[in-house]
């Protein structure tokens, strides 16, 4: 009997330890929504101004990583000027979200002022996804064909 219990125990932990690394790879490598690397999305165009400057440079050292180019990377140049003016929308971005809070929280609710803050940050959130759309393109631009098809094979667009 004891035999029969160390093989029924030896399966279930291998068991275990495939059903753990199964999930760990899943979650690192990519899912059916298509958030590979730690939850990004590159392909996305929503968030902040903050979250589309961070979504640059993670995009930038995939597509380094991915192309083997170790040292002068043609993306790093174009995703640090995209990060910095995205950075620098940030601010304003903020800035929004604050009198966003004040219109709301008024004693006196002022449906045109809260109207017009909420306009001013739908602008400057699609002026932020705009930017960050000439951003992949600037990327893809940068790249010779031969590295745009080896991130379309080994990258996350072919997750």
């Amino acid at each position: 009997m004891k035999f029969a219990n160390k093989h029924l125990f030896s399966g279930l932990l291998i068991g275990a330890v495939v059903v753990i690394g199964g999930l760990a790879a899943y979650a690192h490598e990519g899912n059916p929504h298509g958030e590979g690397m730690h939850g990004s999305n590159f392909h996305s165009m929503t968030g902040t101004p903050e979250e589309l400057s961070q979504r640059t440079h993670e995009l930038s050292e995939h597509i380094c990583a991915t192309i083997n180019a170790a040292t002068d990377c043609p993306v790093t140049p174009i995703s640090d000027k995209a990060a910095t003016e995205l950075g620098a929308m940030q601010a304003s971005y903020a800035e929004g979200q604050g009198r966003l809070h004040e219109a709301l929280t008024a004693a006196n609710f002022d449906r045109a002022t809260f109207d017009q803050v909420q306009a001013e940050q739908a602008n400057a959130i699609q002026a932020s996804e705009v930017r960050y759309m000439q951003f992949l393109g600037d990327t893809a631009a940068s790249l010779t064909p031969a590295q745009r098809q080896m991130f379309s094979r080994n990258g996350h667009a072919a997750q």
